[in-house]
């Protein structure tokens, strides 16, 4: 068997969310886990795109090359 490691992201998603509220320092660090998540996605994607831009030069570079040649 594989073993898996839920985060509470995955339990909340599964179970929904608590019937009562958390305590506040943890729904701080909730909030703050949270912010720091979609920081993280935005310079993935911000690097995806500079990647895909860098290749399309490249392959325009090429082309001129094998034109002139």
């Amino acid at each position: 068997m594989e073993k898996e490691t839920l985060d509470l992201n995955a339990i909340v998603g599964i179970l929904g969310e608590r019937p009562f509220a958390p305590k506040s320092n943890f729904k701080a660090y909730l909030e703050n886990k949270k912010l720091d998540e979609q920081e993280k996605k935005e310079q993935s994607t911000e690097q995806n795109n500079e990647d895909d831009d860098d290749d399309g030069k490249e392959a325009q570079e090429g082309k001129a090359a094998t034109q002139t040649a």
